[in-house]
């Protein structure tokens, strides 16, 4: 066997410490390149969140176990790819993002590396003062023997467990059988711990935009907050939305959030790849979902933007949900365009007449308004929205 080289990455480690070599698959949550996993493969992807509605449990389950390993671009210790590798036996990596590097764009099909968990701990301060630790996993270059066939399958050295994998519902044992895993059932376990998005990680995004100075400033950004909020209370009335204490969070998320990569321009884009690894850092021990981040991520880049695409090929979760949040963030950073906060209150009609409380004229805000509603319109399929003053 040959020896590591140069150091590629790290990322939090899982429960399963030890040496693997082997030939990488990337991925990336694309169902049709699971299904092209080899037997002794290192699975590569941004996230590992399978469709019920493309392939069966059974059938992702299959695939996903032909895998010797992972390495994941997002997550942390609880996260949903992480529990699957523990109760798997599998070697992970997960959260590299966090540490400066997207593995699943860093890697190649058919590169052979050589993954090392748990090469050392991590002491995280919180908030609050207090620490916490975790174990850090490492990829690094394979180099070969000279006159070596590299490996077709996995080589492990000192395979073992480390810690007790996360407690799970036991699976009743079928005589004759092994037992089957339920990878649908892992995830759902995850989405049961937290429903939404919780104290602390809002606390550390809003930490995360005040070490940019909000981009435009606090006021700016507590305007805006405060407009998204106001919006989303009047499309609930109507009936447009359903009334949900996430949509909150994250819209006060992302309209704190949204002019991060001022005053580089276009502070959009900017901001968007900033987050896009400053985010998985901040939250490495307790990520966000993979709908909440990329909702996040697209009102940030959308609020500003006219195509209203993806960018640098992070998926969007949930279009039509992202379409509505992202809307929102942009109308109401219009209505504070002179950073005056000039607008007192919104109030919606059914057909979205925005009627404007305001002690100036809020002209320019309107105007902005009726420049910026484009996105509203496609998201909620609109003709036309209006914006008067009462």
């Amino acid at each position: 066997m040959g020896k590591k080289g140069r150091l590629l990455f790290e990322g939090i480690s899982g429960d399963y410490i030890g040496t693997v070599v082997a030939k990488v698959r990337v991925v990336n949550g694309d169902e049709a390149k699971i299904a092209q996993v080899q037997v002794g493969e290192i699975l590569v992807a941004s996230r590992i969140v399978p469709s019920a509605e493309t392939m069966s449990q059974a059938e992702y389950d299959k695939h996903l176990k032909r895998a010797t390993a992972m390495i994941i671009d997002t997550g942390g210790v609880s996260s949903s790819g992480m529990i699957i590798a523990n109760a798997t036996d599998k070697l992970c990596i997960s959260g590299t993002t966090g540490y400066g590097v997207q593995a699943s764009k860093h890697l190649k099909d058919g590169q052979v590396v050589l993954m090392e968990g748990h090469v050392r701990t991590e002491t995280i301060i919180k908030p609050d003062g207090t620490a916490t630790s975790r174990p850090i996993g490492a990829v690094y270059e394979y180099v070969p023997d000279a006159g070596e066939i590299l490996p077709k399958i996995e080589v492990y050295s000192q395979k073992k467990k480390l810690v007790a994998a996360p407690t799970l519902a036991p699976t009743p044992l079928v005589k004759g059988r092994p037992p089957k895993l339920d990878i649908l059932k892992l995830i759902a376990d995850v989405d049961a711990r937290r429903k939404v998005m919780n104290q602390n990680q809002a606390d550390r995004l809003r930490e995360l935009a005040k070490s940019r100075k909000y981009g435009r400033g606090e006021q700016h950004a507590e305007e805006v907050s405060k407009l998204c909020l106001r919006i989303y209370d009047e499309l609930c009335r109507l009936k447009l939305v359903t009334d949900s204490d996430n949509d909150r969070a994250i819209l006060k998320s992302a309209s704190l959030l949204h002019d991060f990569g001022y005053p580089k321009e276009p502070h959009n884009e900017v901001g968007f790849d900033l987050l896009a690894v400053e985010i998985p850092r901040v939250l490495a021990g307790e990520p966000l979902s993979p709908k909440e981040f990329s909702t996040i991520l697209y009102c940030v880049l959308w609020h500003r933007d006219s195509n209203f695409a993806k960018r640098n090929d992070i998926e969007i979760a949930d279009i039509p949900y992202t379409r509505k949040m992202a809307s929102i963030v942009r109308v109401a950073d219009a209505l504070d365009r002179t950073l005056s906060q000039a607008v007192d209150n919104v109030s919606l009609e059914q057909d979205l007449t925005f009627w404007i409380s305001s002690g100036s004229s809020a002209r320019i805000e309107m105007t902005r308004a009726c420049e910026k509603r484009d996105l509203m319109k496609q998201a909620f399929g609109l003709d036309n929205i209006h914006f008067k003053k009462k």
